[in-house]
């Protein structure tokens, strides 16, 4: 009877340890897939960081531009104001000599 009780024993581990293989199986395999999941995400995500900091670069090359012509319009506009000031100094200058000539 202790014998049969053993191998009712050993055939429920037996049966265990197949199930415990089996499932290490399958396990291994959906490691696998996540692996690959994995490295075709840190692809994808290595392709849009490259991505954006193009699209930084280009936008920061495009603001300097921009901030170059602000730059370049901010002069032209304090020399147009200046020029006017000046015809307006000149204007009542030849107004006031108008005046006394009168």
């Amino acid at each position: 009877s202790k014998t049969e009780e053993l191998n009712k024993e050993v055939a429920s581990n037996t049966e265990m340890i197949q199930t415990s293989k089996t499932e290490i199986t399958d396990l291994r395999r959906t490691m696998q897939g996540l692996e690959i999941e994995l490295q075709s995400q840190l692809s994808m995500k290595a392709g849009l960081e490259g991505s954006l900091a193009e699209t930084e670069c280009r936008y920061a090359t495009q603001l300097q531009q921009i901030q170059g012509l602000i730059s370049s319009l901010e002069a032209q506009l304090s020399e147009l104001r200046n020029e006017m000031e000046c015809q307006n100094q000149e204007y009542k200058t030849l107004l006031d000599i108008k005046s006394r000539l009168e």
